[in-house]
């Protein structure tokens, strides 16, 4: 992936917060120095190359109604693209990673989470299973611990 000083800017910029404003691209190019527009056509390059899947508030779950489950399946590595195309197909997944072991001994592979009404939450999963068609397994949250994250980008 190519991302210059400038895109690692823009992108360590958006973590945590994009100001709540009627032009937020605006006041973050003025931080770093590029125009309102180069921010938009940076971010939508970022997102066709990969770097970036979305830009969106996160919200709290529980108030809402919802839920969060992690889901983690046993794949193969020759079809985890595969997969990962079907399970990323869905809105509600947040998060979707492949996870190994030093010693390559990891059965299950593939972790993704879901975010939904039980009941959706339950459709998803079982759709993807039938698509799939790998052993799965579903790890509702019984408790949430919130924790920040924010990347340092270089």
């Amino acid at each position: 992936m190519n991302l210059n000083k400038t895109d690692k800017e823009i992108l360590n910029a958006i973590q945590t917060s994009i100001p709540l404003v009627k032009n937020p691209f605006f006041e973050i190019g003025e931080k770093i120095g590029i125009s309102e527009d180069d921010v938009i056509k940076r971010l939508k390059r970022l997102k066709e190359i990969g770097a970036l899947r979305r830009i969106g508030a996160t919200l709290n779950k529980k108030e809402l109604g919802k839920e969060g489950t992690l889901v983690t399946m046993k794949v193969p590595d020759e079809k985890i693209d595969t997969v990962a195309e079907i399970i990323n197909a869905y809105d509600e997944v947040t998060h979707n990673y492949i996870r190994s072991s030093e010693d390559g001994k990891v059965d299950y592979n593939l972790w993704f989470t879901i975010t939904g009404t039980k009941e959706k939450i339950e459709r998803i999963i079982e759709e993807i299973s039938k698509k799939a068609d790998y052993p799965l397994l579903n790890l509702p949250a019984n408790i949430t611990f919130k924790i920040g994250v924010k990347f340092d980008i270089k």
